[in-house]
């Protein structure tokens, strides 16, 4: 892809702190995600420093790529300390078809904790509006 400084791209980079690899499966199961690359960290071509990685993280995911549709999105197990806390993001899921949205709330509404809920507790999965 060619691209110049006038148009550059964003792109999502996600850290799970040591949970990357449980993450990437949720993904592939409820909302069909392909991953397209992983490294783990001891694959690295150069050992992270001294202290930068928690003891045993040699086998967690260094680097990930995965794709969602059009979307390619990156992951990371980070360094590995085991507080992982999202906030002040989100990711959403345009779909175009009732039945899609039907699938992906149902696959998704198993983990609440990784979505906001819509007006409390919703009993069908919202409609888009068209």
């Amino acid at each position: 892809m060619n691209r110049s400084n006038d148009n550059p791209l964003v792109q999502t980079y996600l850290n799970f702190d040591g949970r990357c690899e449980e993450a990437l499966e949720f993904y592939k199961r409820s909302i069909g995600a392909e991953v397209t690359r992983l490294m783990r960290f001891k694959d690295s071509p150069e050992p992270p420093a001294p202290g930068c990685m928690a003891p045993g993280s040699e086998n967690k995911v260094m680097h990930a790529q995965f794709r969602v549709g059009n979307a390619l999105i990156m992951a990371s197990d980070g360094r590995c300390a085991a507080n992982t806390v999202f906030q002040g993001f989100s990711l959403s899921l345009i779909v175009t078809s009732d039945a899609e949205v039907d699938r992906l709330f149902n696959a998704l509404i198993r983990f609440p904790e990784l979505f906001n809920r819509w007006r409390g507790e919703p009993t069908e999965a919202p409609r888009s509006r068209r």
